[in-house]
């Protein structure tokens, strides 16, 4: 029996990952050697890993832009309801004087929860809601002029000038209510 023999032939894969074949014949036998065409990882060729990839890093991009975006708006957050207090300021002592503070209610107003009241200027006042963001615990005003507003539950700070949170816990700024002041009849009017 003779055998016959054929030279080696080799092709190398149409699509991805690519291998280099060898293909080796005779009448009694034949042979396939698959090897990789270069040595890189079959990963760096895969379309649906390079779609992963960019779908991912869209969403986070998306992810970080927004929460920028609603970060910067936390602080300057104003709630309405519409329904209107006031509070004659001429009878609250502590808010003769710029940078002191109070903490009040205003009937079911808030929750029926207390009001920090801060004299910011001699014409502006800031109100914002003793509800700490992080667990609803009770924040207090700030213990002197231009103090933090801290909550003792967990530990957030919140600023006096605006309730952005300055450290703690907390997730976000306290809330914050409009407020008009009348200098000639020394009248606050706060808007729930």
């Amino acid at each position: 029996m003779q055998i016959q023999s054929r030279k080696p032939v080799a092709a190398v894969s149409a699509e991805p990952p690519y291998h280099f074949f060898i293909i080796s014949s005779n009448s009694m036998h034949t042979e396939q050697i698959s090897l990789p065409a270069t040595p890189t990882n079959d990963y760096d060729h895969d379309p649906h890993r390079r779609t992963f990839l960019r779908q991912t890093a869209g969403i986070v991009i998306s992810g970080t832009a927004l929460a920028a975006i609603l970060a910067a708006c936390e602080s300057t957050t104003v709630s309405s309801t519409g329904i209107q207090a006031t509070l004659d300021i001429n009878a609250q002592a502590a808010l003769q004087t710029v940078g002191n503070s109070i903490s009040q209610t205003f009937g079911q107003n808030n929750g029926g929860r207390a009001v920090i009241l801060i004299r910011s200027t001699t014409t502006d006042f800031i109100a914002l809601s003793s509800v700490c963001t992080h667990e609803q615990c009770t924040v207090s005003k700030p213990q002197t002029a231009g103090g933090n507003i801290i909550c003792s539950c967990h530990g957030a700070i919140f600023s006096p000038k605006d309730g952005s949170v300055l450290g703690g816990p907390a997730p976000s700024s306290l809330q914050r209510f409009q407020t008009a002041y009348d200098a000639t009849t020394k009248v606050l009017t706060i808007t729930f």
